[in-house]
This record gives C-alpha cells, sequence and structure tokens, in this order.
C-alpha cells in the first residue's frame, strides 16, 4: 500500500508517531514537503508533479495533514488570491490523476487565513476527499458551521500523546535552577511557537492583574511576528516574574521547561486540535485553556477549561488553578491519565482501517 503524505511536518512529532507505529508496517509512505515563504509561489507545480510521479509508481492515495504547505507571505489581497488558486490547482490536478485523498482536519480552517478563500478550501477539500479524519466531535461541529455534513465519510481518530519523544534530561530542581525559578515560586508556562491566534497577549494581561507574589510566567518559543515578539519582551522587561525565550525550543530542551512548570497555558483565540495540550498532558500538567474546538473533548478535572466569552474567564481560571497545591497535584494525575488513553497503536490501526476501506473501493488501474 503506497501513500504520497504532505506536508512533511517539520517539528511535530505527528507523522512519525502515526508512520513508524507496527500497525502501519503495510504502508509505504513517500513524503512531501513543497518549499514555503517566497519559494511556495512554484510550490503548486512541484506539488503536481510529485503526484504525478508518485501516481505512475502506484500511488493511489494522498494523505493532506495541512494546508499551509501552498500559503504565501504577506497576506495581502494578491498573495491571497494566489495562495488560493495554486491550492484549487493542486486539490483539482489530485483528483483528475485519479488519486484518493484523505484529509486529516487537523485545522478545520487556517489560524491566519480565516477568510472567504480558507472557507471555499475547506468547503472544497471535505467534498472531494474520500475521508475526512478529525481528532474529536467538535471539529465535526465545526465543520457543519461551513456546510459540511459529518455524514459516513467523517472519521473520530484522536489526536495521540507524545510519550517517549522528548527525553527528559534534568530534575525539577535542575530545571528550575537553570532558568532562575525558585524552588517555593509557581510557574505558569505558555510552551510552543508564538502566533498571535494562540492569544499571549491576554495572557500577559491576566498575569498583570494576578499580582502574586511567587508566581512566575514563562513563554517559551519562537515568535516570527516582530510586532508581538516586542509586546512580550516589553512585558518581560517591565515585570521581573515573566520570563521570554523566544527560540525554536530544540527537542532534547523540551522537557526541561515542563519539568520546570506547575501549570501549562493555552489562552487560544481559536483552535481546532492542540498538540500542546496534549503535549502538557504528557507531562501530567493541569491545564488552563478555553472551552473551544477540541478542548471540549479534555475531561474537566484535567485543569481548568474556562468560558471565553465570560468576563475575565481567563483570570478567573489563573486564580482558580493556584488557589490549592493539593489541588493541582489531583489534576495532574488526571492530566496524565488522560494522555495515557490517547495511545498511537490504536491510532495507527483505525488510520490503517481508513486506507484499507478507501482501496478496497477503488477499481484496479
Amino acid at each position: 500500500m503506497k501513500v504520497l503524505v504532505l506536508p512533511r511536518a517539520s517539528g511535530n512529532p505527528y507523522q512519525q508517531l502515526l508512520y513508524t507505529n507496527k500497525a502501519m508496517d503495510p504502508v509505504q509512505v513517500t513524503y512531501f514537503d513543497p518549499p514555503t515563504g517566497y519559494a511556495a509561489l512554484i510550490a503548486a507545480p512541484l506539488t503536481v508533479s510529485k503526484m504525478i510521479a508518485a501516481r505512475l509508481a502506484g500511488t493511489k492515495l494522498v494523505h493532506i495533514h495541512w494546508l499551509y504547505f501552498l500559503e504565501l507571505p504577506d497576506y495581502g489581497a494578491v498573495f491571497r488570491w494566489l495562495s488560493f488558486m495554486q491550492t484549487m490547482l493542486v486539490l483539482k490536478t489530485t483528483r483528475l490523476l485519479g488519486l484518493k485523498i484523505v484529509w486529516t482536519a487537523h485545522n478545520v480552517l487556517p489560524h491566519e487565513g480565516r477568510d472567504a478563500y480558507g472557507r471555499r478550501i475547506t468547503q472544497y477539500l471535505a467534498g472531494v476527499a474520500s475521508t475526512v479524519i478529525v481528532h474529536s466531535k467538535e471539529a465535526t461541529i465545526e465543520l457543519a458551521s461551513l456546510g459540511i455534513s459529518a455524514d459516513k465519510k467523517t472519521v473520530v481518530i484522536p489526536h495521540g500523546n507524545y510519550d517517549g519523544v522528548y527525553p527528559t534530561n534534568l530534575t525539577r530542581t535542575q530545571a528550575r535552577a537553570k532558568l532562575g525559578i525558585q524552588p517555593n515560586d509557581t510557574a505558569i508556562l505558555f510552551f510552543g511557537l508564538i502566533r498571535k491566534y494562540k492569544g499571549v497577549e491576554n495572557l500577559l494581561q491576566a498575569f498583570e492583574q494576578l499580582q502574586r507574589p511567587n508566581v512566575r510566567l514563562i513563554i517559551a518559543g519562537e515568535c516570527q511576528d516582530a510586532g508581538l515578539a516586542k509586546t512580550i519582551a516589553k512585558a518581560a522587561r517591565k515585570n521581573k516574574y515573566i520570563l521570554f525565550i523566544n527560540k525554536s525550543i530544540p527537542d532534547i530542551e523540551v522537557s526541561n521547561y515542563f519539568s520546570a512548570a506547575d501549570i501549562s497555558c493555552m489562552p487560544f483565540k481559536n483552535i481546532t486540535t492542540s498538540g500542546s495540550a496534549i503535549l502538557a498532558a504528557t507531562f501530567g500538567k493541569p491545564l488552563v485553556a478555553p472551552k473551544i474546538g477540541a478542548m471540549r473533548d479534555i475531561p474537566a478535572n484535567v485543569g481548568v477549561l474556562y468560558g471565553p466569552a465570560e468576563p475575565d474567564a481567563l483570570l478567573h481560571a489563573l486564580q482558580k488553578v493556584l488557589t490549592s497545591k493539593q489541588q493541582r497535584a489531583e489534576m495532574s494525575k488526571a492530566s496524565r491519565a488522560y494522555a495515557e488513553t490517547l495511545n498511537w497503536a490504536s491510532i495507527a490501526a483505525k488510520t490503517y482501517e481508513v486506507y484499507a476501506r478507501i482501496l478496497a473501493r477503488t477499481p484496479r488501474s
């Protein structure tokens, strides 16, 4: 069974964990990761040629995970139109070649392209895909809001945990010493690539209102938005209890931040699926996050899940999770227990079943 997978995610082990599982042994995966940035102007022709080559080699399935590989920089009108046109070119060529599409809707809509173009691409892709994989029932509701019904082609397969991916190199005491955090401090962690939709500015505002002694905020991850990075850096200079590490965190250092933290906060403005929430749960951290998207499927006892429309919701959630050390210990156990339910053997087996069903319906050629 040959499957063309695109794009190949850099820095996200999701695909590696999925395709290296034993349940996927019968699958021969070919990755393709088209260029990004301004080089994305040539992404569509390269992607089309890759699909033609794969089809000639006997591939019948294309598994699309994300659509960012066809997005162009600078979200001006011309670039948005070009991005839309080349995305549609790739999808329509895929159909013309007779390739069956599996789409895993990690995000129903692009985080920074939630406009008419993004909606049209999502609607078209969901329509032509043989199967749409979503990670939660909530994602089917988001699809329905775009007029896409959760019919027989939609399959719910959860996002797996990150067990064994990031080695634990430092003890809690060592990790805290490395970051300059005192043993008795309570540390709130915002971790991962920093983008507008993740709500870090809201977190900064709520943290300023907390005004609690011995509570630290760690913001760790690369921020490619110069304006947003400047805002965070300014807040860190003004408040000695805010630590900002603006860099891409190497895999070998990931566990250090979670070892040092007591709480993981993800104040998203919009989200379909959050790998960062599952990462935090894998490390057994209490979660503070809004009840949106897949977050609604997370058990309530893993932390504090708040209604984003409520006044000062994030502030009140932080106050609640900071109330009791014993309460956080119970949340931590629940968080880790939740992560353990998200095992890759089951996820890979279900994904393989999706492939097999599609190919069983595909005429030989």
